[in-house]
């Protein structure tokens, strides 16, 4: 009789025992934090152009009296126009990552 019930609890109780592991094991891909650092946010804002420098993929601009510096990539999504028409003085709304004063473009509407 010992046996017999050894037969069957012994299979459950590793498979209980093997899921466990794998729910209780963090990810591969987990994300790791460390103190004092600050994740980029995403943020969509709207301001006026300031200074463009298309050679190095990026623009200065302000929203409420703050100015931001904003770059670009040939991934960067622009609605109503292309990086070639960004010119001082353009009414932008701006949406991506922001570090700092920095913000990286995602999407720019002109």
């Amino acid at each position: 009789m010992l046996r017999r019930i050894a037969r069957l609890a012994l299979p459950a109780a590793l498979a209980v025992g093997s899921l466990t592991m794998l729910v209780g094991a963090p990810s591969s891909g987990a994300a790791v934090r460390t103190h004092g650092v600050v994740a980029p946010m995403t943020v969509t804002w709207a301001g006026v152009v300031d200074s463009v420098t298309l050679s190095k993929h990026r623009f200065v601009y302000t929203w409420d009296g703050y100015r931001y510096t904003v770059t670009y990539t040939t991934k960067t999504k622009f609605v109503g126009g292309t990086a070639r028409k960004l010119k001082k003085g353009l009414h932008v709304t701006v949406t991506g990552n922001l570090k700092g004063n920095v913000i990286a473009a995602t999407k720019i509407v002109v």
